[in-house]
């Protein structure tokens, strides 16, 4: 608090900066691994895109270029 104008601020300690690159505007996020739908899995809750994004996740990477596409 400040002694003559009794006004109250907060300073903060910390700052988050992310080093992603910006969103294209009107775009979503582009995918890492391109999984084309197949027709015998439409409906299906455990399609070949669920078992694609499970394959990542085992995988021990830290940085999304590190990551390998199943085939």
């Amino acid at each position: 608090m400040l002694p003559n104008s009794g006004l109250r601020l907060s300073v903060p300690l910390l700052q988050f900066r992310l080093n992603w690159r910006p969103m294209q505007r009107d775009r979503g996020v582009f995918p890492q691994c391109d999984v084309p739908p197949d027709v015998m899995e439409i409906g299906s809750r455990k399609d070949r895109a669920y078992r694609v994004a499970l394959s990542l996740l085992d995988q021990r990477w830290v940085k999304p270029a590190e990551a390998a596409c199943p085939s």
